[in-house]
């Protein structure tokens, strides 16, 4: 199973202020200090570093601040969290990405941060969209019909609901 996680979230993480703060901290965390097995996989943008960063120094006006976010998202959050594209060092022909990012806002009706989202959930056939925006990602919802948009808070209850159906199958299993 694929989780794909917004840039807000990981905003509203960070950002002590963010209405969402709590909750997302509380997502992130459990995500950082629990082992799932092995076919979940939590990911997001190259490009959220950038959303992140730019959001933090907008809102804070510190440029330590914001790029200690960026150290932040590359260091330890990097074990559990899948940067895409997986290939970083792959040349890419900057024309194609912008005509297929192009295509993506136009039939998914997203605004450029959420456009590069919504091409990483289509190109990666991702299962789970987590974010505060979920609004932003109804078009894109009602295309893809496998693709679950959710906020954070519901996520945490997917994945906690998860967790105690794998330990009843091992309990069912080792009786």
């Amino acid at each position: 199973m694929k989780v794909y996680i917004d840039s807000n979230v990981f905003v509203s993480n960070i950002c002590e202020d963010e209405d969402n703060n709590k909750s997302s901290k509380d997502f992130i965390d459990f995500i950082l200090n629990t082992n799932f097995s092995k076919g979940l996989m939590f990911l997001t943008s190259r490009f959220t570093e950038v959303e992140v960063a730019s959001a933090i120094f907008h809102k804070t006006k510190n440029e330590e601040r914001a790029r200690a976010t960026l150290y932040k998202l590359e260091r330890p959050w990097k074990k559990k969290f899948q940067l895409l594209p997986e290939k970083a060092n792959k040349k890419i022909n900057l024309d194609d990405l912008i005509i297929k990012l192009v295509e993506t806002a136009l039939r998914h009706g997203t605004r450029f941060g959420d456009t590069v989202h919504a091409n990483d959930v289509e190109s990666y056939n991702i299962d789970f969209l987590v974010t505060w925006n979920i609004t932003d990602f109804e078009k894109m919802k009602d295309k893809i019909k496998t693709l679950q948009v959710v906020t954070p808070t519901q996520m945490l209850v997917e994945l906690k609901r998860m967790i105690e159906n794998e330990k009843t199958k091992i309990k069912i299993q080792g009786n």
